[in-house]
């Protein structure tokens, strides 16, 4: 497989995907909204509903966990977007085995080819686009940096200093690569074998 489909593909894919990420943060956010809320019927003890006046300390701790849930949901899908739109790395999955597989040889297979290139790209990539917003300023941001590339770095600042935003960016996306990889193999695989 050429280099440029193996390393630098994946990179333009997740960033493509990325630079709409602010949208797919709002969705995160309206989910974990959703979840926090049923739980909090189901167990309202549990999962307590805090009064933005009165406990104000309380109520500002479970929005900034909720936060970061909804940054993590968001990294998450925007690896298996990324991952599932990787042409190149579905016909060499499918060049190999003809779609005929198991998932545990799949995956093996899966992580024989692209474990390298997968750390690459989830594991840079967010920690490269965290950076800017940390010194970018707020009227800049304003502007134009926001819906595209430092909507990562713009909100996670508000919750993390530099070095644990770059740090937990690059966990959360890495994560996200991995949760991936058996939804995209198993897609894969069926998408090649209806076609026959």
């Amino acid at each position: 497989m050429k280099f440029r489909h193996k390393y630098l593909n994946p990179i333009l894919l997740y960033f493509c995907v990325f630079i709409f990420g602010l949208f797919i943060l709002g969705a995160a956010d309206s989910i974990t909204d959703a979840i926090y809320a049923y739980l909090n019927h189901l167990a309202p003890k549990t999962f307590p509903i805090y009064n933005q006046i009165y406990d104000i300390e309380t109520y500002n701790k479970l929005e900034r966990i909720k936060d970061v849930a909804a940054i993590f949901i968001s990294l998450v899908i925007i690896n298996l977007i990324a991952l599932r739109i990787d042409n190149k790395k579905y016909e060499r999955i499918v060049s190999i085995t003809d779609g005929q597989y198991l998932m545990k040889d799949g995956l093996k297979l899966y992580f024989k080819e692209f474990l390298l290139s997968d750390v690459i790209c989830a594991v840079l990539m967010p920690g490269v686009l965290v950076i800017p917003a940390f010194f970018l300023t707020e009227e800049v941001l304003s502007y134009f940096g926001l819906i595209y590339w430092n909507w990562l770095g713009y909100n996670m600042k508000f919750l993390f200093d530099l070095c644990p935003a770059i740090l937990i960016s690059m966990a959360f996306s890495f994560i996200g690569r991995i949760l991936s990889i058996p939804l995209c193999v198993r897609a894969w695989r069926a998408a090649w074998l209806s076609d026959i």
